[in-house]
């Protein structure tokens, strides 16, 4: 939080974005205002979330709309061990699902999906 409002001062027309929220941990009702606040002064902010289950980011990215982020944003970008970030690049119908879930949630909100120009490693590629 700290550091968007230093990068606001800095630029008042850059984009501001959370950290990564996975919907599982950070947006459960009794954290979440922990994680979703911001200064009004740092918008545009885009609320970045990841997770591997649709009805879960639905409930996360409804739970975030009083916050009036100007962007929702789905990571299917980051390594990680789990079914989350760039594994869901490896499952096109569950990424899919999931952002129709977040649209449908997100209401006028935009839904933008951050991703990696391949989910493999080297070594699956060279086989």
């Amino acid at each position: 939080k700290h550091y968007r409002q230093l990068m606001r001062l800095i630029s008042s027309q850059a984009i501001l974005w959370t950290e990564m929220l996975v919907a599982p941990v950070h947006l459960r009702r009794k954290k979440a205002q922990t994680y979703l606040d911001y200064h009004a002064a740092q918008q545009p902010v885009v609320l970045q979330v990841a997770g591997s289950r649709p009805a879960e980011l639905s409930k996360g990215v409804a739970l975030a709309a009083p916050w009036g982020y100007s962007e929702i944003n789905l990571n299917c970008g980051c390594p990680n061990q789990g079914s989350h970030g760039v594994n869901l690049m490896r499952d096109p119908s569950r990424a899919a699902a999931i952002v129709t879930a977040m649209q449908e949630a997100a209401g006028q909100t935009p839904v933008s999906v951050k991703c990696r120009l391949c989910a493999y490693s080297h070594s699956e590629l060279d086989g």
